[in-house]
């Protein structure tokens, strides 16, 4: 179905009163096309998809060279084929929610997505799977037939036919999108889906983005040769493509190498002793921690596996390099469980995680450094008015993982609606950036993945501190306290309504 985006191209050709035939005597140099082979000389582990997929991008082009009236709807074509790709390959991999459903963008495993990723993927899901008009259409070249007499009444029979051709070549590739999405993210298919196929479906995507990426120029001079009069608009949605999808693939990597990571690197026991591990306590060890030993041992059974694929050198440096960053993160997310933590606890954590970048050096063959989890305990010494402004500086950690530094600061330091102001601002940091499923829809045309028109009014907006009822406690234990104390509150305020303060408390966040 998706090739009929493809035929398309071809209807509109004819309807649009022929032209030169389409011969190869001008064609752009097959040197501008991306090889099969990586740096080192070994030929790339890409699937078929990828292959064919960098051979239509030669042929679209080839087609916007010849024939002027089609190159809109050329690029078009090209453009939906590759984000539809990108959106499958994402659904394949992706353990969370489908892209649009409730809470897709929120929880635990969403919160490493890129924001830019996200309102890309979200937009895909409004164009293609749900049909929304997210994305203006193309702008077309004036008829070569004129505009007068016979030649005006062809013209415009030549457009409705460009038109009906175009609407049926973008519901073919809309139906074919639900239908990956749909096939593509179930657990049959994720249990079928291994290392190897992770390490294709990583090195197909970069493998495509790069065939786009060499024949940008030919693009923008075929659309520019073929609109001229609205040169600019078809040049600043190339420009809006190539931001939105393109270079949203090195983000799509991260989510592959994150699956790769949950299937060879079992971390899940050692991260949940991290967890349970006491860390308020009062003598520093005289050794490592036993999870240490733990991470290590799950480290070499998935260097054993690693090695059984068909990796080259450059494969082979990017999964150590994840090995490396998936330690340091799922030791941040063992970190961030403590509930309390002391001086002596504090070194204990240094102590393990530089005992374990030792042992992880002797066995990968990258440079293996731990930073991210040293600069997470670092901050555990942070004052409370340092928190908010570490966290600008630090946009890797999580809202959760920042809430958890506020929960062990002692309540000497940090009072308890000092402590719920300060959890509230960090919570806004992390989310104020990220688009909220189903609120916006924005098209192929805006650059940021947001709607720029609503970003200035909320921008213009005063901002208004709402009075609310305090939050209820997130630990568990307190719970009882905090609602002893919300049924005091009723039982004095005498002045209002029974009414009024149910209402009230309806409208609390997390009531």
């Amino acid at each position: 179905e998706m090739a009929a985006a493809g035929a398309a191209s071809a209807q509109v050709a004819q309807a649009a009163g022929g032209g030169r035939s389409a011969g190869r005597d001008d064609f752009p140099a097959r040197a501008s096309a991306p090889a099969l082979m990586s740096e080192s000389g070994r030929a790339l582990s890409v699937c078929g998809t990828a292959i064919s997929f960098s051979k239509s991008v030669a042929r679209y082009v080839h087609v916007m060279q010849r024939l002027p009236a089609a190159a809109p709807e050329a690029f078009g074509g090209l453009a939906s084929l590759f984000e539809v790709l990108l959106l499958a390959s994402f659904h394949a991999f992706w353990p969370g929610a489908r892209v649009g459903s409730p809470g897709w963008d929120e929880g635990q495993v969403a919160e490493a997505l890129a924001p830019k990723l996200k309102g890309s993927l979200l937009r895909m899901h409004h164009v293609y799977v749900e049909g929304s008009q997210g994305a203006p259409p193309p702008v077309r070249a004036e008829s070569s037939l004129g505009a007068g007499g016979a030649g005006g009444a062809a013209a415009h029979s030549g457009r409705g036919r460009r038109e009906t051709a175009s609407d049926d070549a973008a519901a073919a590739v809309g139906s074919a999108a639900r239908l990956l999405v749909d096939a593509l993210h179930t657990p049959a298919v994720a249990a079928r889906l291994g290392p190897g196929e992770c390490i294709v479906a990583a090195e197909s995507l970069r493998f495509c983005a790069e065939a786009l990426r060499s024949w940008r120029p030919h693009v923008e001079q075929a659309l520019a040769e073929a609109t001229p009069h609205s040169a600019s608009a078809q040049l600043a949605l190339v420009a809006s493509f190539y931001a939105q999808a393109v270079d949203s693939v090195p983000h799509v990597e991260a989510v592959l190498e994150g699956a790769l990571m949950r299937k060879t690197l079992a971390l899940g026991p050692a991260v949940s002793a991290v967890a349970s591990q006491r860390w308020d306590i009062k003598e520093v060890g005289t050794a490592e921690s036993a999870y240490v030993d733990r991470i290590a041992a799950a480290v070499d059974k998935a260097l054993a596996h690693v090695a059984l694929l068909p990796l080259g050198p450059d494969a082979t440096t990017r999964v150590h390099a994840a090995m490396v960053d998936f330690v340091a993160a799922q030791l941040v997310e063992g970190y961030a469980s403590a509930r309390k933590c002391s001086q002596e606890g504090r070194a204990q954590m240094s102590i393990d995680v530089q005992t374990l970048q030792a042992h992880l050096a002797q066995r990968l063959d990258v440079p293996v450094s731990l930073e991210r989890a040293q600069v997470y305990i670092k901050a555990f010494y942070k004052q409370p008015e340092e928190l908010l402004p570490w966290a600008e500086e630090h946009p890797e950690f999580s809202a959760r993982q920042l809430v958890a530094l506020v929960h062990v600061i002692p309540a000497a330091q940090l009072k308890k609606k000092a402590r719920d102001e300060l959890i509230q601002a960090i919570e806004e940091l992390r989310n104020g950036g990220v688009p909220v499923n189903g609120s916006s829809r924005p098209g192929l045309g805006d650059t940021g993945g947001v709607d720029a028109d609503a970003a200035t009014a909320a921008a213009a907006r005063p901002a208004t501190k709402l009075q609310l009822p305090a939050a209820p406690p997130r630990a568990f234990q307190n719970l009882g306290k905090w609602a002893q104390n919300e049924a005091a509150k009723l039982k004095a305020n005498k002045t209002g309504s029974r009414a009024n303060v149910l209402a009230d408390q309806a409208g609390e966040p997390g009531s």
